[in-house]
């Protein structure tokens, strides 16, 4: 069983992979983190805001074609 940190650190992954496969520059990724969260950073976010952001961004990346 993972604990606290360990599932955080994995929607940080998460997120990370999804915005790296989607291909986002720097500054798109921050400008989404801002626009689904008001933060722009991960670790500034809450649990719930991350596995939220992690939801919205799944779908997303249907439209890449590119396969997580």
């Amino acid at each position: 069983m993972k604990n606290a940190a360990q599932l955080r650190a994995a929607l940080i992954g998460k997120v990370h992979a999804l915005a790296k496969r989607m291909g986002y520059d720097e500054a798109t990724y921050r400008t989404v983190l801002l626009t689904q969260t008001g933060k722009t950073s991960c670790r500034e976010m809450s649990d719930r805001q991350l596995s939220r952001l992690a939801e919205a961004l799944e779908p997303l990346r249907l439209f890449t074609g590119k396969i997580l």
